[in-house]
């Protein structure tokens, strides 16, 4: 059985600059001094890849009596895989300290204001504890904490992810990336079952439309990659892949234009003409705006 990791970050800005950038480097690590605590150590040790990690942050006073977290809410909860056991290095990752002991790690996903419900007691707890030993990992044998927050996948094709997906097709980075994509789908579209498509404007099912991403996906450093203001709905019937190979682009009043590329294909200039004339992207909005300029640029560019 798998087992699940329970970190508590503080609230302070140095502890929160050093989560994003262990996520972005796909690391995290500990001082001497948090593992000496206790069995710090022996729990670190006993994490192996494929072990989960919920990161709690913002939550209350840690100084309250055992349990005293059940029925508590996290500001934010951060869930992510064990891929390689802990070990000891004294590259500097961080600016303040080097925290030699590490685990790398693969980010899933992240829920903000998840209550204690959501986590269970027995996760709550853990977290608890951990608040209280300046972030110790505090090891439980509970599987996949993810699922049990964000719920089971929706409904989705394979072919549909393995179609998007522009890394290495191996067994490891295909399932990331459809984790990934699962919870992007979550976080987009909720507990939908229909979708509007940002590009075209059409209802569809769910499994029709994706949750694409507006910079191009292998362009982007890590923490855009799942950056809300860079993915939009993108439907499976054409949208997704005229705007990911630059047939069309999003002008700086959010209105949807035909690329240059268009000319090379006759049917595809028709589609084009057909499906967007006159017609505003859905997604388009201040946040979302320097992704559509990066995305514009790469579809003038030829």
């Amino acid at each position: 059985m798998s087992r699940t990791a329970y970190i508590y970050v503080p609230k302070n800005k140095i502890s929160v600059r050093n989560l994003g950038i262990g996520l972005a480097r796909r690391v995290w690590g500990w001082e001497n001094d948090a593992l000496s605590k206790a069995d710090g150590l022996g729990m670190a040790r006993s994490l192996e890849p494929g072990d989960s990690v919920v990161f709690g942050h913002l939550g209350p006073s840690s100084r309250v009596q055992p349990e005293g977290w059940k029925d508590a809410r996290l500001g934010k909860v951060v869930f992510a895989k064990v891929t390689r056991s802990l070990y000891q290095s004294g590259e500097w990752v961080w600016p303040d300290k080097p925290y030699p002991w590490r685990i790398d790690l693969e980010y899933v996903g992240e829920e903000e204001q998840v209550h204690g419900l959501a986590l269970g007691a027995t996760g709550m707890e853990a977290l608890r504890l951990s608040a209280n030993k300046q972030g110790q990992p505090v090891v439980r044998d509970v599987a996949d904490a993810f699922e049990k927050v964000v719920g089971p996948a929706a409904a989705v094709p394979d072919e549909e992810d393995e179609s998007r997906f522009d890394g290495p097709v191996d067994g490891k980075r295909l399932m990331a990336y459809r984790r990934e994509q699962r919870w992007l789908k979550k976080l987009k579209f909720g507990d939908a079952e229909e979708v509007t498509c940002d590009l075209c404007g059409r209802e569809l099912p769910r499994r029709f439309v994706r949750a694409a991403h507006i910079k191009r996906r292998a362009d982007c450093e890590y923490p855009e990659q799942l950056k809300p203001e860079n993915i939009m709905a993108a439907c499976a019937l054409g949208c997704d892949e005229v705007f990911e190979h630059g047939y069309i682009y999003v002008d700086d009043d959010g209105k949807i234009q035909p690329g240059p590329r268009c000319d090379v294909f006759p049917a595809v200039r028709e589609f084009v003409k057909f499906a967007f004339t006159d017609r505003e992207c859905g997604a388009y909005g201040v946040k979302s705006k320097p992704f559509f300029e990066y995305h514009r640029g790469q579809a003038l560019r030829d």
